[in-house]
């Protein structure tokens, strides 16, 4: 019997030691990724030296740069965004860096401000508390109208939902959707510099390649000297949140280094509303 004891001790710690390594649990600290991720979801994360295949799509862990306002002082805290571009892709943004197609038009399920009729907010609340939108924080004021983020089909529905004068509609100028490809770069392959990614090329440079990296008269010189094209000793991916208001993605950080990656989040395990609500429906739900 006690064999059989120190044999289930050793079979739990094993186990523990198997679980630890290969994944861990992950929270979702507040919305911003719907409809994917929901604040309140607890997630199962692939650690990547036993994944290290990633797809576009992917939703993943990384460690964010965040600059602590003081000459090379800078720290990384972990955050979640979902791969828009591999190592070698081209992707197009606007000169906000928002990830659009190749047609100037804002990626499916991404979101984007909106404003709409004051006077409708307690019912465009409803929807979003009924359906479970998630991201409900008023982002300003226009005029007689309140602004938020919504995905393109969340503002449809509403349009529909309240059709007497609620007149939702884009905040921003549609001139800003001007598509502009930039290369994401792949190890050992030169980019180009233009002037779409130079301050991007910049800021990779100094943060994860070791490099002095300045701009002058709109060029780019590293170590002193004028750069025309660069070779990057790592892979970078192109992260995108799904909110437009949640700067924890490519539009504040840039190209992200294959280092940085720590995982990509799979199942959803257990998930709970903000008044403390189990959503029971989103049990075991595989993260697409």
């Amino acid at each position: 019997m006690k064999k059989f004891g120190k044999a289930f001790i050793l079979f739990l710690l094993l186990a523990m030691v198997i679980w630890i390594g290969i994944c861990r649990p992950c929270s979702v600290p507040m919305d911003g990724m719907e409809p994917a991720l929901y604040g309140g979801d607890k997630v199962l994360m692939l650690n990547r030296w036993c994944d290290r295949s990633l797809r576009s799509g992917d939703m993943v862990v990384y460690n964010a740069y965040i600059d602590d306002g003081e000459e090379n002082r800078w720290h990384e805290e972990q955050a979640i965004a979902r791969i828009a571009g591999l190592p070698g892709d081209t992707v197009f943004l606007n000169n906000e860096r928002l990830l659009l197609d190749s047609a100037g038009q804002v990626v499916p399920f991404s979101r984007d401000l909106y404003i709409y009729n004051s006077r409708y907010d307690d019912r465009v609340l409803e929807i979003i508390r009924r359906r479970d939108w998630g991201v409900s924080e008023l982002a300003g004021y226009e005029g007689d109208g309140f602004v938020r983020s919504f995905t393109a089909d969340e503002a449809y529905f509403l349009s529909k939902a309240i059709p007497e004068d609620l007149d939702i509609r884009l905040l921003r100028d549609a001139s800003l959707y001007e598509a502009m490809p930039v290369v994401v770069p792949k190890k050992g392959i030169p980019v180009k510099v233009n002037r779409n990614n130079i301050y991007l090329l910049k800021d990779a440079l100094v943060r994860y390649e070791n490099c002095v990296a300045e701009i002058k008269d709109a060029s780019l010189y590293v170590n002193g000297k004028k750069a025309g094209s660069i070779v990057f000793g790592r892979d970078y991916y192109w992260l995108k949140s799904e909110n437009v208001m949640d700067m924890f993605d490519s539009r504040s950080q840039g190209y992200v280094p294959s280092d940085n990656i720590s995982g990509r989040l799979t199942v959803i395990f257990f998930s709970r509303q903000k008044d403390g609500d189990i959503r029971w429906n989103r049990m075991f739900d595989i993260v697409e």
